[in-house]
């Protein structure tokens, strides 16, 4: 009798962390942009609806646009999700390279050159 409530037990306790393995939902970190988007585009969605049809179709096709994009932000959250970027920033890590910048900034004077040859050219 025992071994069967054990058994019962073991069987159980196996399928919860199965389920705990495959659901996103426990694994899934909080966006708070993508939510408030989400929220935004109900309300939008809401007012819409109350508004009267005679908009020359318009207010219907931004009803379908409004569809389209809240598939398209559960989308990104669903992707985000499985990458496990979620709403954290990764954090940068090692030294900030300063190559980069010195030549990002030669190339900005470089431009700022060649716009006043330009600009002496033409007087």
């Amino acid at each position: 009798m025992q071994s069967i409530n054990n058994s019962k037990i073991s069987v159980m306790l196996i399928m919860v962390s199965v389920m705990l393995l495959f659901s996103q939902s426990v694994f899934a970190k909080r966006q708070p942009a993508m939510e408030n988007s989400l929220r935004a585009l109900d309300n939008a969605e809401r007012i819409l609806k109350k508004a009267l049809p005679n908009k020359g179709g318009h207010r219907v096709r931004a009803l379908r646009l409004i569809q389209k994009a809240k598939i398209e932000i559960r989308k990104g959250i669903d992707f985000a999700n499985r990458r496990g970027a979620g709403g954290q920033l990764k954090k940068r890590t090692g030294k900030h390279d300063e190559s980069r910048d010195d030549y990002r900034n030669k190339q900005r004077y470089n431009e700022r050159d060649e716009e006043e040859r330009v600009i002496k050219k033409r007087y």
